[in-house]
């Protein structure tokens, strides 16, 4: 008898240490979902499609300040729709898409998109993903589209898209990872859409690449996302004007300027070898470029004092 209860005071002691552990173990390998050069491919079909009827991809690149807070910066770009696996090819240059930024200690993803509202708001940081959560805690961040009540019903270590992560699974059978995002995409909602509803698309991540130099995403569409010297900018940082300059005179060059929130601040049009913009009450901050030379994209950014 006495071995007996001895045996439950040890089932009970490792029990609560392994309720103790796991979440230090889970804070200690926290994987992060900012990372340069990653890739996310996502595909969306209709529930009664065999084919696959959009695709889009989502490219980190580079880094941004923003109110004092650092956040890579996220290019989605639309890609020929095909069942097949890569390389993909693109139907349009890549444009900024939104911000993001890890918080390794909470365990948390904070994001600002700049180009799409839904349930997330629309240029303003809000919570993306939260795996600070345990089992039994309910779910509460705005790409989350359930009840009131869904709760986290399951936390476990797997491998997905080639990447070990910790998978959260939901008492309603939705799921998001570690470093991934979720099996809806990245900045896409998390749900199930039912048939009687009036939106059956299913998004879903279709493919996933870790890093810019072992991706063979896009071998067949070399340049489409270019860092070439041939595009000239100066002064930068600038004062009171900037001027974009390229090697020869170009039929119909436009130069779109956006501001931090992926709003338009202007449009400048050229027939020659550059352009000049004067901003003599501009704001003074951070400011992105888009423009297409000869075939040629350009996505870059420029500093206002």
């Amino acid at each position: 008898m006495k071995s007996f209860h001895n045996g439950l005071k040890l089932s009970f002691f490792l029990g609560l240490m392994m309720l103790v552990y796991q979440p230090q173990l889970r804070a200690q390998e926290y994987i992060p979902i900012a990372k340069q050069g990653a890739h996310w491919v996502i595909a969306q079909n209709y529930e009664d499609a065999m084919g696959i009827e959009y695709l889009w991809e989502y490219y980190m690149d580079g880094d941004t300040l923003l109110n004092s807070t650092l956040y890579k910066k996220v290019y989605r770009r639309a890609l020929v729709p095909t069942m097949a696996q890569p390389p993909f090819t693109a139907q349009e240059a890549y444009y900024l898409f939104g911000l993001i930024r890890d918080m390794p200690v909470e365990r948390k993803v904070y994001a600002i998109s700049l180009q799409m509202a839904g349930e997330c708001p629309l240029g303003e940081e809000f919570l993306m993903y939260d795996f600070s959560l345990d089992i039994g805690d309910l779910i509460d961040f705005c790409l989350y589209v359930g009840y009131a009540k869904d709760a986290i019903e399951s936390i476990s270590s797997d491998t997905r898209f080639g990447v070990a992560t910790m998978v959260y699974l939901s008492n309603t059978f939705h799921s998001y990872f570690e470093g991934l995002g979720s099996s809806n995409g990245l900045f896409e909602e998390i749900f199930t859409p039912m048939k009687s509803t009036d939106s059956p698309q299913v998004p879903y991540l279709y493919y996933y690449c870790l890093d810019n130099e072992n991706c063979d995403l896009f071998v067949n569409i070399p340049n489409l996302f270019s860092s070439s010297k041939e595009l000239n900018i100066y002064p930068n940082p600038a004062c009171n004007f900037i001027v974009f300059e390229w090697p020869q005179n170009t039929e119909k060059v436009m130069i779109k300027i956006y501001d931090v929130y992926g709003k338009i601040n202007k449009e400048l049009r050229s027939n020659t070898d550059k352009v000049q913009w004067d901003f003599p009450e501009i704001n003074s901050g951070v400011y992105f470029y888009t423009t297409e030379i000869q075939g040629l994209s350009y996505i870059g950014r420029f500093l206002v004092k």
